[in-house]
């Protein structure tokens, strides 16, 4: 958030009282679209790496149809595509296994518990 706001602190500005938690939360749901928060939960590709991905798939499909029209008597070839990133790779997966450890232990302890009845 520092990167975003240069020239201030916004988490002491919010503890100092000198903006209100609603403006706080406002700074944080319009922070950059490539900020740390937004790549923590959607991961590491924006909307803009998606879209050259797909654009990239669509232009070798049909640079490879073009390829097997004209190919005379060669064999058809097949397109290679571009690894399609896995949904939560990376930091974010382990997040998500933390949390997901997380959860299961609270549910242990709370099925652990001595029955009051």
């Amino acid at each position: 958030m520092l990167q975003a706001y240069p020239g201030r602190d916004p988490l002491s500005d919010v503890f100092s009282g000198k903006i209100s938690l609603r403006k706080f939360r406002v700074m944080v749901e319009n922070l950059p679209p490539k900020n740390p928060v937004a790549r923590a939960v959607s991961g590491e590709w924006g909307d803009e790496e998606w879209m050259l991905w797909d654009i990239s798939g669509r232009l070798r499909d049909l640079s490879i149809q073009l390829h097997n029209l004209f190919r005379g008597n060669s064999a058809a070839l097949e397109p290679e595509y571009l690894p399609r990133p896995e949904a939560g790779t990376g930091e974010h997966q382990e997040l998500e296994k933390a949390a997901e450890h997380q959860m299961q232990d609270n549910l242990l302890k709370v099925l652990a518990r001595p029955n009051p009845h």
